[in-house]
């Protein structure tokens, strides 16, 4: 992926850390639990 420029980039790192999230709410996902809420996501960019 090329990242254009600093938009771009913070729209890509929203999109990582907020996917988690929707896991909870994608009722087709495979592992389709509330304990998915409290997952640590320590990611340094």
């Amino acid at each position: 992926m090329i990242i254009k420029n600093e938009s771009a980039l913070h729209t890509i790192r929203d999109y990582i850390q907020q996917n988690p999230e929707r896991w909870l709410q994608d009722e087709e996902h495979p592992q389709h639990y509330h304990h998915f809420t409290e997952l640590p996501l320590n990611l340094n960019f």
